[in-house]
């Protein structure tokens, strides 16, 4: 499992960065995000604003009049000894039909 990495985004956002290149990224890599982004949305502490989960990372972003970065990272850190812990509801796959030409118009 790598190391995890928090990398300041800016002075109200901190980057929780799972990988920090394509060749890093494993068939697993995607779960530990969505895990940590489950973690965060059901125990977010007061002044956490939004997470913008990507496929190896979240921007999580907060209110400095109510936590500095260090509060943000610990909470985090706290999070992620829990990470294992958490059961992801199935995937569920939505066909969305695309049509062409014809009487649907042109392409």
């Amino acid at each position: 499992m790598s190391e995890v990495q928090f990398l300041p985004a800016s002075e109200s956002a901190l980057l929780v960065q799972f990988a920090s290149s394509a060749a890093e990224l494993r068939p697993d890599t995607i779960q530990r995000v969505h895990r940590l982004l489950s973690l965060l949305d059901h125990s977010p502490l007061p002044g956490m604003i939004e997470f913008t989960p990507s496929y190896a990372s979240i921007l999580v972003e907060f209110s400095v009049n109510a936590l500095t970065m260090e509060d943000v990272e610990s909470h985090i850190r706290f999070c992620l000894e829990q990470i294992g812990q958490i059961e992801l509801a199935p995937q569920e796959t939505k066909e969305i039909p695309v049509f062409y030409g014809g009487e649907y118009g042109p392409d």
